[in-house]
């Protein structure tokens, strides 16, 4: 069985691109912290296939 890739695929760039992106973010940029479950590529795929993503 073979799946789509899904279209978050495209919003990871490689660490080096990093900065240049982070500076084309809007302003405010808010940070948080706190203890949260990792998001993984299972969870992402689930809210990029109900159209919530």
């Amino acid at each position: 069985m073979s799946y789509a890739i899904p279209g978050f695929e495209s919003k990871i760039c490689p660490p080096a691109l990093l900065t240049a992106r982070a500076g084309l973010l809007a302003r405010p940029l808010v940070f948080t912290n706190g203890c949260f479950d990792i998001l993984h590529r299972g969870h992402v795929t689930y809210l990029e296939a109900s159209g919530q993503g």
